[in-house]
């Protein structure tokens, strides 16, 4: 890290720079042309850890779909587990994110509407606030 932050950062922001390197990542499932891989992410601040820092619970679904409108799931697992892995080493090279770790999944999902499954994990994230 090479130094403290100052002001409030963009933690969705910064999530997204990290997952991007993985594939395309939104905030919201956007409606998109079979087939079609696309991350969402979202991330919900916690309670602060130190007066510098706070938790922040991301969630990451992984949706992978075939032409015909079927989930791949094992495309989407790896999508998913690779997410995870870039969150994990992103405190490397973040001056927002201070740690990661992995709380849940990859976890197989269906849509409620669509009936389309999908892979999802939670992550915990010590992030600079």
């Amino acid at each position: 890290m090479q130094g403290f932050v100052t002001n409030t950062p963009d933690i969705d922001a910064e999530i997204l720079r990290v997952l991007l390197s993985v594939e395309q990542t939104e905030l919201v499932k956007p409606e998109l042309a079979k087939p079609y891989r696309v991350l969402v992410s979202r991330a919900d601040l916690q309670q602060r850890i130190t007066p510098l820092s706070r938790y922040c619970r991301v969630g990451v679904q992984a949706w992978s779909v075939r032409k015909d409108g079927t989930a791949n799931l094992g495309d989407a697992f790896d999508l998913c587990a690779a997410a995870g892995a870039a969150l994990e080493s992103a405190p490397s090279n973040s001056q927002i994110i201070l740690s990661a770790e992995i709380q849940s999944g990859p976890s197989r999902v269906a849509d409620e509407v669509t009936r389309i499954e999908y892979q999802y994990m939670t992550v915990l994230l010590e992030v600079a606030t």
